[in-house]
Order: C-alpha cells, then sequence, then structure tokens
C-alpha cells in the first residue's frame, strides 16, 4: 500500500495499492483503497475493484415437497430484483435447481459471479411445483454487494 501525499481531505489518509484496473466506463481506478482517520489506523472506508469475483451459496429445503399428481420436484430459478439498477451485473450457475422428497436436505451450490458494476443486487427465489408456490419468495432474497 501507498501513503498519498497529496489527498486533500484533512481528517484523513489515504493509501492506494499502485495496481490499476480499468472497468466498464473505461476509467482506470486503484484496485484497492483505504482511507483512515488522520494519524491513526481507525479506518473510515475501503473500495476493491474486482473484476469476474464469485462467491458459492448453498441452497436446501427446510421441509419436504408435497407429491401434487404424483411429482414431488420442486425447481428454484432466480430473477433479479425489479427494483435493482442494474438487471445484468451478476451471473449464477446452474440457472436452476432440482429438490424431492429425496434430496430436499442435501445442499446444492448456486455460484454467483458479478460481471460488471451494478451496485447491491438481490436474486428473488422463483419457486414451481411440490406446493412451494404458496411461499412468499421474495423474504428469501439472495443479498450481493
Amino acid at each position: 500500500m501507498i501513503h498519498s501525499t497529496n489527498h486533500t481531505q484533512e481528517n484523513e489518509d489515504y493509501w492506494y495499492v499502485n495496481e490499476r484496473y480499468d472497468v466498464d466506463s473505461g476509467r482506470q481506478y486503484p484496485c484497492e483503497e483505504i482511507y483512515f482517520i488522520k494519524n491513526t489506523e481507525i479506518p473510515l472506508g475501503t473500495t476493491r475493484v474486482v473484476r469476474r469475483e464469485y462467491s458459492s451459496v448453498q441452497i436446501w429445503l427446510t421441509s419436504p415437497p408435497h407429491r401434487i399428481h404424483g411429482n414431488d420436484t420442486v425447481i428454484i430459478e432466480w430473477q433479479p430484483d425489479h427494483t435493482a439498477e442494474c438487471q445484468d451485473a451478476v451471473t449464477w450457475k446452474p440457472e436452476r435447481l432440482y429438490f424431492n422428497s429425496m434430496n430436499f436436505e442435501i445442499r446444492q451450490e448456486l455460484v454467483i459471479t458479478r460481471v460488471k458494476n451494478g451496485g447491491k443486487q438481490r436474486l428473488i427465489p422463483v419457486l414451481h411445483g411440490g406446493g412451494y408456490e404458496t411461499v412468499t419468495a421474495n423474504v428469501y432474497p439472495i443479498c450481493i454487494k
């Protein structure tokens, strides 16, 4: 980290990494910045620019699905929250997860990748089958910062 000697804020110290990233807009930013209260080690904030960073989320059901017309399969898909400023800032794989009465407690992995800067994101589950259509799914979002 490099301490900036020409930072204009009088009440804070600014440290940065010399490595820079190009973002979608074409602008360049240090890949990491940290702000401290002046002459202390008390952090005020940090910024990291990371491209193609991903996270894994484990998904499972807390109760078995109902068998309806001989089928107990529940399919979970996701859609971006319609209030998000950017609808295509993240991708996820697989597109759907499948559960039934035999595997409902087995954790399945959803991998979420940020593909561009888009602020906070929320993925809302969409549930199909097994009587789960009646669940208010928007109270179980996946939040991405």
